[in-house]
């Protein structure tokens, strides 16, 4: 479309610039007033369809910018769908963990973490979500602002256009076609009918004075409302493009809070209960007691066999078996219960 917007274009430069030569090589006035004439013609003719192929320039544009932001839209929802079912899978994976008696403490740990993971992704994801759906209101409004600025420009053109012609004519032709053009511009202008356009140009400048006064005298009524007039075609309300992009935080909270409206807690990671913990610890500390005394009481004969649980590969090994490093042993498995 663009290509055929330039080729329309360069043609009306090429015939154009070619009619400018014969006229700049002619000895005739009348032939000169003629080609100026026809180049006037020509370029008032062929601007309807420049324009016209402007128009459908920017609609493509703009349609091309909405299609791509709808795809977005698509894949930010098709994204969400997916987690909805990671969330389901991660809660049920967790669920069997709990009830198997065989789950180590850092697998269900592990586990909460997957279903917090996900939970997190989805919120994310409805926050992109809502990011996408405001960038198509703000495409939306500067698109009706092109469009508009489109027609302004385009009107212009066709006045300015038919102005340049008009002044090749005779001067009782010209007369009668600037006449009637100079009272469409002042009722574009204006925004008016031909009657009002008297009062409401001197309402505008009285008003435009009387600003810069020191001390504004002000207007009466009429002149008010015709300067009321002038003001929204000079001055008109401007679409609002202030945007209030959203908090993420803000957001995220929001959702959860949601969640929990409908019964849905987000799984805390946690260790050992606190029972279980506090019975670890004590079994701990008596172990040790248990060794130092033994220690203490037969240095050379004591010797125990003990079995540890490595959590993380969930191998059983078989540690040494003097008292010493039963000791040091016992001191670690302190460490960690204190730790938690």
């Amino acid at each position: 479309m663009q290509a055929s917007q330039n080729l329309a274009k360069g043609r009306v430069d090429y015939v154009t610039g070619e009619l400018q030569i014969v006229s700049d090589l002619s000895k005739s006035d009348r032939q000169r007033r003629d080609i100026a004439q026809t180049i006037a013609a020509t370029r008032l003719r062929s601007l309807d369809q420049q324009l016209a192929l402007e128009q459908k320039v920017l609609d493509l544009n703009l349609a091309q910018q909405a299609a791509q932001l709808e795809q977005e839209k698509i894949r930010n929802r098709v994204s969400q769908s997916q987690n909805v079912a990671e969330v389901a899978k991660a809660q049920a994976d967790l669920a069997k963990l709990r009830v198997d008696s065989t789950a180590t403490p850092e697998a269900i740990q592990a586990a909460q973490l997957g279903v917090r993971a996900k939970v997190e992704e989805g919120i994310s994801l409805q926050f992109a979500g809502a990011l996408l759906q405001q960038q198509s209101d703000i495409q939306r409004t500067l698109g009706s602002i092109e469009r508009q600025n489109l027609q302004e420009r385009s009107g212009l053109q066709r006045d300015q256009a038919q102005v340049e012609y008009a002044k090749t004519l005779s001067p009782r032709e010209q007369g009668e076609l600037l006449g009637g053009l100079r009272e469409q511009a002042l009722q574009k202008s204006f925004g008016v009918s031909r009657d009002a356009i008297a009062p409401t140009m001197d309402a505008f400048l009285r008003q435009t004075t009387d600003m810069l006064r020191r001390q504004p005298v002000g207007l009466e009524p009429l002149q008010q409302y015709y300067a009321g007039l002038a003001n929204q075609q000079f001055l008109p309300t401007q679409p609002s493009l202030q945007v209030q992009f959203p908090d993420f935080e803000q957001f995220r909270q929001n959702q959860l809070a949601r969640l929990q409206e409908f019964g849905y807690r987000m799984p805390s990671p946690s260790r050992i209960s606190q029972d279980a913990g506090q019975t670890g610890l004590m079994e701990a500390v008596q172990k040790l007691t248990d060794l130092v005394n033994q220690k203490l009481g037969q240095p050379s004969a004591v010797t125990q066999q003990n079995e540890i649980n490595n959590y993380f590969n969930q191998e059983t090994t078989r540690v040494g078996d003097t008292v010493t490093q039963q000791i040091r042993r016992s001191l670690y498995e302190l460490g960690k219960e204190l730790g938690r």
